[in-house]
Formats: structure tokens, sequence, C-alpha cells
């Protein structure tokens, strides 16, 4: 699993002690899990969702995807909530997946309205995504394509190595990432906000910073 470290002007995605217990963080700091298009041959998807409470703020328990398998960590316990992994088909919340999900895992997860709703997700597989209700274990709508149709619909990646939530206060806004690139797209209007620009640079502007020094 590749983790890269970042602040972001937002509540912590991932709480960095559930990774390094006796590191003093930023209590803004995020955990990025990344899928490098170059070795995907190699490595099985992966990608992390911090659950939220109804309230929005960020609970107890992370989970951690990798290939067709998740585990659920506790923060406050400091190790998995279950002895074993869990078969995404085989647990009530995922086992209805549709293909390609069900089959190779997941490049990444956001919600898709924290402010609103803490239930449901995209999912996002290859060039395809889906609206996904954690607690109902079931699919919102139909499989889509991304850059081509619904929620994603002129997006220039045509898949995404990983995801983050920018959790604003008055607008719901995600961070796409591939191969070296990232871009800010709004979910409220369906469009690129800005970029894409490449990371490990500094464009000057907007949260541009925020992953001007990813490695």
């Amino acid at each position: 699993l590749s983790l890269a470290e970042v602040s972001v002007s937002a509540p912590t995605v991932i709480n960095p002690h559930c990774i390094c217990p006796n590191n003093q963080m930023s209590p803004q700091t995020a955990f990025i899990a990344w899928n490098d298009s170059e070795l995907s041959g190699w490595y099985p998807k992966h990608c992390i969702l911090s659950l939220l409470n109804k309230s929005g703020q960020p609970s107890d328990v992370a989970l951690f995807f990798t290939g067709t398998r998740f585990i659920a960590w506790s923060y406050s316990q400091q190790q998995p909530l279950q002895p074993t992994p869990y078969r995404m088909v085989a647990h009530h919340m995922f086992s209805a997946l549709p293909p390609p999900f069900c089959h190779v895992g997941i490049d990444a997860v956001v919600y898709v309205s924290p402010r609103t709703d803490t239930s449901l997700v995209f999912l996002m597989c290859d060039d395809k995504y889906m609206m996904w209700h954690l607690e109902r274990g079931t699919a919102v709508g139909v499989v889509h394509t991304m850059g081509v149709d619904g929620k994603f619909k002129g997006l220039p990646f045509n898949r995404v190595d990983t995801a983050v939530n920018l959790f604003k206060t008055d607008t719901d806004e995600v961070a796409l990432f591939k191969d070296g690139q990232v871009l800010y797209w709004s979910l409220d209007q369906d469009l690129i906000l800005q970029g894409p620009f490449n990371t490990g640079t500094s464009s000057g502007t907007r949260e541009a910073d925020v992953f001007g020094s990813l490695p």
C-alpha cells in the first residue's frame, strides 16, 4: 500500500494515529492510498474510506480496501475489528456489487455529499464508476463510464488512480488524481474547478499548494 501524507483544509480524512501512533501530526492530515497506473499489474487496487457519523464528522472506523477484500480498522483500538479481511462479495455492505467492482476491487471511493448524506459514496474502478449506498448495500442508479456520462461527464481523465473529498462547509468537491496529475471537481456543478496540474509542483492558486509537495 502506497501512502502519501498531505495536510488539507478539511476534517481528517484518515486518522494519522492509525498508521503512526507515536507521530504527532496536524489534525488535518490526510492519507491518500495510491494506485500507480504503471504498477497496476503487480499490486491489487487499494483505497481507504474513513467512515463518517450521521453529523458528517469522522467516526472511529476506516475501511481499508485491497483487491476484493477489506478490513474495518478502529482508530481507538489501533487494530482491525475482525481477525481476517472480509471478502467484499460475502459482506452485506458490498455483496451486490456488479462487475467490474466485484471482480477486481476499487481504485477510489469518495462521498457523494458528506454535508448531506454520509451513506452515499462513489465507487471507481478502471473507467467505470457508480453511486453506492453503504447502509443498504445497493447501487443507486447504473454503472457509468468515467468522462462519458453521469456526475463525471466531461472529466478529462478516463480513470482515476485515487480520489479524496475536500470537506468544504458550503460545497461538495473532490480532488481526482491520475498519472501524477490532480484536478478539482465540483460535485454540485459537475465540472472542473481547477486543473489538471502536476502534483509535486505549485500553481499558487486555490488549493493547488495542498498537493504541491506530493512525492
